[in-house]
Order: structure tokens, then sequence, then C-alpha cells
């Protein structure tokens, strides 16, 4: 295999650089062209027929076989990507996973899962939707699907969600290998409209502390937000933690939204503004559900675009705190621009800017490899110019938003944790765990709060279930360790109440030690 393909790379290299001339010729010719970048309004890719017919050319005449699909993705994906990086092309099975992502729904069985040892492993069935109806549980190896073995063959993530989506009504069977069980499983399961929630959880944190946790920026994520304080509120919520952590935005509306449901009536939000975009102001418009009381908004180095929005907003009118550490720095606003092949670009045509002023790009001049892999949340290096906030505060653009109160959370010894994620047995444990006291903990604790309160009692029994699962290197990295035994003690507790009480009960139990809570808790008194 590897002497073939070294074979035909021989020939194909000098094809390919004179390929890639005829593409830089291309590029140039498109770029020095200022109609392009306001070409959304033209309903087909006609201006690229000179790639199309270049790749016809190949197709018809190159000595060997060729994929022109991914030929063409690549050759498009390259020069855009000397644009910046955030202006993409998505082929059109790509464009559609976006799509529906941004939507907030897709139709299929409804599970959550991961590959495992080369096997898709339910994180989660999705409450409500049919896995959970027909009795799928978080841990089930799915391994077969319609008479068709999809385990232990090198399968991908992308090849498991195209067997296992459809158009709803339609139905699959689905086989699964359940730990504790002799027999393999069959489910015969109907598709359907599964929503994508972007609120994880909702809850009271305490007597007066309202908890959100919201993971990306969807169309339904106002929605969501609006509804969940709304709840909050009824439940005595007198002050708000928004958890934004780990979040890589999306939708500007749905920024724009929340920040409208925090912010009084006419305070700017955010504005927009580009070499071929006017400037565009966007207000808060109404008395929004929280403009009033304490709220604390948690972010850090993963937290980008739509999530900086709210917290450059919230931070610029000094209407709360920003807890945790500087943010990623994604300041570029793309436009989705579709393709008559299904397929899309994304294309970067404004920069958003905080109210005070401040763009907090990062600099990506260095590459994509640096743009991505340079992320220094606490240090301040790239701020030069002062902005300042309503009340006079100075804050810094350039490179991400700085919180108002920086958390760094304390290095544990990783030796066993990483050593447990490296060969796969967490995630084993984790759910071999699950099954083993789901039922047991279910009837004595109706919510994970019930458990958490008894944790005295079934903690021992847990850790001792748990050594025996490890082998020797572990376990000697298990003796050695305290602090690293603690942690991974912890991430099991968090899985283990994610399997069982969803992901409200994965948040009530992690939320205990998590320094981020402790310091908005602090910060809001």
């Amino acid at each position: 295999m590897n002497s073939e393909r070294s074979t035909q790379s021989k020939y194909f290299l000098p094809f390919l650089i004179s390929v890639i001339l005829v593409i830089g010729i291309i590029l140039g010719a498109i770029l020095s062209n200022p109609n392009w970048v306001n070409s959304t309004h033209r309903s087909s890719d006609s201006d690229y027929g000179e790639m199309d017919y270049l790749l016809q050319l190949i197709d018809e005449n190159y000595v060997d076989s060729v994929d022109v699909e991914t030929l063409k993705s690549k050759a498009y994906q390259a020069f855009l990507a000397e644009l910046d990086p955030h202006s993409s092309y998505l082929p059109p099975i790509d464009n559609l996973a976006l799509e529906e992502e941004m939507s907030g729904e897709f139709e299929g069985i409804g599970v959550q899962f991961e590959i495992v040892r080369d096997t898709a492993m339910v994180d989660a069935a999705l409450p409500g939707g049919p896995s959970e109806k027909v009795g799928i549980l978080a841990g089930d190896r799915i391994v077969e699907v319609d008479g068709r073995n999809i385990a232990g063959i090198e399968i991908s993530s992308q090849d498991v969600v195209k067997n296992l989506r459809g158009k709803a009504g339609t139905k699959v069977i689905v086989g699964v290998v359940r730990p504790g069980s002799s027999s393999r499983l069959y489910f015969t399961i109907e598709r359907d409209k599964i929503p994508l929630n972007t609120v994880d959880a909702a809850f009271m944190l305490n007597a007066n502390t309202g908890f959100i946790r919201l993971s990306r920026f969807s169309e339904t994520s106002a929605k969501e937000i609006l509804s969940a304080i709304d709840q909050l509120n009824q439940s005595g919520m007198t002050q708000l933690i928004l958890d934004l952590r780990g979040n890589p935005g999306g939708l500007l509306s749905s920024a724009i939204e929340i920040c409208d449901a925090l912010l009084p009536a006419e305070e700017l939000i955010v504005y927009t503004r580009g070499l071929k975009r006017d400037r565009e102001d966007y207000f808060a418009t109404s008395e929004g559900l929280f403009e009033k009381k304490p709220v604390c908004i948690l972010v850090d180095r993963y937290s980008a675009s739509a999530s900086e929005i709210v917290a450059g907003a919230v931070q610029d009118h000094d209407r709360g705190w920003i807890v945790g550490e500087r943010t990623f720095g994604k300041g570029l606003v793309q436009e989705p621009m579709p393709l008559s092949n299904g397929a899309a670009i994304t294309l970067t045509v404004a920069r958003y800017y905080t109210p005070s002023g401040r763009c907090i790009q990062r600099p990506y001049g260095a590459g994509a490899e640096a743009y991505y892999s340079d992320n220094k949340p606490l240090e301040n290096e790239n701020d030069s110019t002062p902005f300042y906030t309503d009340s006079g505060r100075i804050v810094y653009g350039g490179g991400g938003i700085l919180p108002d109160i920086l958390v760094e959370e304390t290095e544990l010894n990783m030796d066993l944790l990483l050593s447990l994620y490296a060969t796969g047995n967490l995630q084993e444990i984790m759910f071999n765990l699950t099954q083993k006291f789901r039922n047991q903990w279910v009837k004595s604790y109706p919510t994970a709060k019930d458990w958490i309160k008894n944790r005295d009692s079934w903690n021992p029994i847990l850790q001792a279930s748990l050594l025996q699962q490890l082998n020797a290197a572990e376990k000697e990295l298990w003796t050695a360790n305290p602090a690293g035994r603690e942690d991974v003690l912890r991430r099991i507790q968090q899985g283990m109440a994610r399997n069982i009480w969803g992901m409200k009960g994965y948040y009530e139990v992690s939320n205990l030690t998590d320094v981020y809570i402790k310091a908005a808790l602090k910060a809001l008194k």
C-alpha cells in the first residue's frame, strides 16, 4: 500500500505543482476584482468556470483515477486560507451539517456518542428522543446498523452519523452490546426530528443564584436562554451565572438577542464594519428579562466569537463581572455564500467591535498553526490601545476579552488521568460503573443533588469497584498520585452523573469543585 502510494506521487507531484501555479493565476485574477467580495447576490458559481474546466481536464485526461470533488475542495480551501483563518470552503456534506447545527435540529435517532476503541459508544440518549424511548442507555456500544457491522473497522464519527441519520419516519435496526448483558441487543428505532438544544443545563446553584450553561449560539439559543431565565426567576433567582466556557460562538443574531435580555434599551451591543461593508450598529431594543440584577459571565481560552460579543458588551457597559481566562480572540464576521452544488464558502466580510470600540481579533499573520496554538490566556502582551467602559475603567482589545477576575486552575499530577485517557480505559470504566450502579442509585437518589448529599455512603463502594478495573500499571499510578487520584474520581463521578441524570446532573456535580464557580460567587457578593 505504501509503495504504491509513493510511486503515484512520483508522477503526480510535477503535475500538481503545475495545477497550483494555475490556481495561483486564477486566484490573482479573482482577488484583483473588487466586485468579487460583493458576489453574495449571485445565484451560481459561474465565476469558478476556469477552475471547473481545469478540474474537468484532470478528470478526463489524468493518467490515474482522481477524486475530483476532493481535489476541488482542497484547492478552494487552500486559497481561501490565504485570506484569514476563518474564511473557508464547505463541501456539500459539511455545509449541510453546519446548517443543521445552526438551525437547532436534525433528523436521526437522537444519541450522542464517541468513538472508543474503534466502536461507537453512546454518551447519552437525548431526552424524549427516539433512542431513549426504545431503551438505549449511556454506555451501550453500537456495533451493527441494519445488519451491517460498524465496529472494529476503523470507522469514523462521520461514518457512524451517516449510518444513523435519515429522514424522520424511517426506521433503522440498531444492534448494541451492553455491559453486563450476555447477548447482543437489537432495537428498531423510528427516526425523528431531534432538537439540538444549546442550553445544556439551567438550575439554581443556591437559594438565589441561577446557573445557565450555553454550549453554542444557534437559531434557538435566545429562545432557550429566555425560557431558562424565566423559569429561574420563578425559582427565586436574584443573580445569574452564565457559563460560556468552551463556547466557540455561532450566530451573531443570537448573541445580540441574548445581550438584549441583559442590557437596558438603547444600549449599544456591538457594531460591525468592513472595507466593503458599512458600519452597522446593533442596540438593545426593549426591557430585558434580566437587565437589572447582578450577572457574571464565565469564559475561558476556548470562548470565541459570539461568546466574546456577549462578554464584551457586558464588560464595556459595566453590567456584570467577566470571570475566567482571556478569551480566544475571534473578531471576524463570516457570511455564508451558497454555491450551486450544495457547497458554500464562509467569507470574512467585516470585523466586529465591542461598544467601547475594541476589536478583539487576535493576530493571524503568522499562519494558521500559530494562530490556533499561540493562545496565552493570562497574558496582556497584545494589548496596546486603552479603551474605556461606561464607568471609565480601562479595557483592552488586540487579542480576546481579558476578564475582570482571572482564574487559574491548579496544576495536578496528570500521569494517571492521561494514562487512562490514552488507553480508553477512563470511558470504559465510567460506563461499566454506570451500568453497575444505575438502577440502585436511581431508586435511592431521584436527583444528582440527592446523590451528592449522600456521597459518604456510596463513594467508598465506588472507589473499590474502580480499583478492580485498573490494570497493574494504573494501580501503581493510583497509589503514587493522591492528587491525580482525586481528579480521576471527579471525572468519573461527573461522567456517571451525566449518564444517569443528564447534563443537569453533570453540572450539579462538577460545579461543586469548580474554581470558576467559586470565583463567580465571590464576585457576586
